[in-house]
């Protein structure tokens, strides 16, 4: 684990312009884990690779007895992913790159793709994902989904927006809505939203 967040709001902030920035897990994980409750990360500009843990990878945001405890309780975090790209990384047991139970997630031209897992595992959490024609933004490439929708243990419901996300060739579908309901070709600049029960 690289950071164990247990303040109110962090910001990782890469080079916006030439080379880059990239953040390497080194084999282990999570990058970054969230611990309180109502907490708010933003990553921007930056490149996450490298990361093998239980639940999420690259960020975890649960409320946790152990890394890999099934029994996650909520923590209702705010996370923001803008401009980021999120590649080769692995899971343990199960999981996905993102592991959240409740709150919301917001990916702004972020790349999801070519990790083992879901792209984003969501328990009772609101996962946005905007792009553009211009760029290649989404969950691509991963082994299982790009976006699990979980309501396990959820007291609220979810919902799921993409305007303009890439979607594709993933391992399984496109998109899962709890255990038994998925979505899958939806292809570039994808447009529609999920409510936990229906595709719109």
């Amino acid at each position: 684990m690289l950071l164990d967040v247990s303040s109110a709001a962090l910001s990782i902030r890469g080079d916006a312009g030439g080379a880059g920035s990239v953040l390497s897990g080194g084999g282990s994980g999570p990058m970054v884990s969230l611990r309180t409750f109502g907490s708010r990360l933003t990553v921007e500009d930056l490149e996450m690779t490298g990361a093998m843990a239980c639940f999420g990878s690259v960020i975890t945001a649960a409320d946790m007895a152990e890394p890999c405890d099934r029994e996650a309780g909520p923590l209702d975090t705010s996370i923001i992913l803008r401009r980021a790209h999120l590649h080769d990384n692995a899971y343990e047991v199960g999981g996905g790159v993102v592991g959240v139970t409740g709150g919301s997630v917001v990916l702004e031209d972020t790349l999801i793709a070519d990790n083992q897992g879901h792209a984003v595992f969501s328990v009772g959490a609101d996962v946005s994902c905007s792009g553009s024609p211009s760029i290649q933004a989404g969950m691509m490439r991963n082994s299982k989904s790009g976006v699990w929708l979980s309501s396990a243990g959820a007291e609220t419901g979810y919902a799921l927006i993409s305007q303009s996300c890439d979607w594709g060739e993933n391992g399984q579908e496109d998109v899962r809505l709890g255990g038994e309901t998925s979505f899958d070709g939806f292809g570039e600049d994808a447009t529609f939203t999920c409510d936990g029960r229906s595709e719109t």
